[in-house]
């Protein structure tokens, strides 16, 4: 079962994109042919349409995830202050 996850515009061309599982499918508006997948990373493209290449694949996949178009998030940052009290503590804990 696929969700479409909305559509965008890149290099002029109309996608949706649509989640199928763990993957994401990039299905051409103007013909409504599926040219090519990928996971949230955009590094593992895989090109199903034969006048697609796999460098366009991942650019088409990049702006998707830009335009929040998946439902990737970045990773938090992790406040350093925080982490030095938290070895503080944890080694007060220890020395008990």
């Amino acid at each position: 079962m696929s969700c479409s996850m909305g559509m965008f515009q890149f290099a002029g061309v109309t996608y949706r994109i649509d989640r199928v599982g763990k993957e994401y499918e990039i299905v051409r508006l103007l013909d409504d042919v599926t040219i090519g997948s990928f996971r949230e990373s955009a590094r593992t493209a895989v090109v199903r349409d034969p006048e697609a290449d796999e460098p366009s694949i991942r650019s088409i996949a990049c702006a998707a995830i830009r335009q929040g178009k998946t439902l990737w998030k970045p990773a938090h940052s992790v406040n350093p202050g925080a982490l030095r009290l938290l070895a503080q503590q944890l080694a007060l804990i220890a020395s008990r």
